[in-house]
């Protein structure tokens, strides 16, 4: 309930009262005035359902009422500051939490990226290595083959050579026959 609200009935109520206040008085028993046929409706209505209200009592509750409304606004005050308090602590928490969930996105993608450059750089470090590290082994298997070439070539010269001398020494020839070269 607003507290406009609730102004406006009490004040309502105690108008009411204070309009009824005198027409009650007047109109209870032992007055002097004479009564008209409102008064007496009221007095019934209002005096069949309790005693009559004194002028002092009527201004003691409407004192009380009025200092029951002015703590309920103060406490009204109150819970509204400490609901806007509430309000401005839980939207910091928010930014707060916003500006962390930036930052580490921020991060995990910092990361991601430099975990795929190292990919990159390790696949084309490896590329490389294997160039490097064959090109020795190229450059002596090479060598090697040569080698194999100019040997067997000497070889065949030897072998020829020998042949030659074998039509000429008898000797030479028993010895290419051992050895399994005719």
């Amino acid at each position: 309930m607003s507290l406009t609200l609730l102004k406006n009935i009490i004040w309502t109520a105690a108008g009411f009262l204070i309009l009824l206040y005198p027409t009650l008085t007047l109109a209870a028993p032992g007055t002097d005035r004479q009564e008209t046929g409102e008064d007496i409706y009221l007095q019934q209505r209002v005096v069949d359902k309790g005693p009559t209200i004194t002028a002092k009592e009527l201004i003691e509750r409407l004192t009380r009422l009025e200092e029951r409304l002015t703590k309920l606004e103060e406490r009204l005050i109150r819970l509204e500051e400490r609901l806007e308090e509430g309000q401005k602590n839980l939207q910091a928490q928010i930014n707060d939490l916003k500006d962390f969930m930036l930052w580490g996105f921020g991060i995990m993608i910092a990361v991601m990226g430099v975990i795929v450059a190292g990919m990159f750089s390790l696949v084309g470090f490896v590329m490389w290595d294997r160039r490097t590290a064959l090109a020795p082994a190229i450059k002596k298997t090479s060598e090697l083959e040569e080698r194999e070439v100019r040997r067997e070539e000497r070889e065949k010269k030897i072998e020829w050579v020998l042949k030659e001398l074998a039509l000429k020494d008898t000797n030479v020839a028993t010895a290419l026959r051992t050895a399994g070269i005719s």
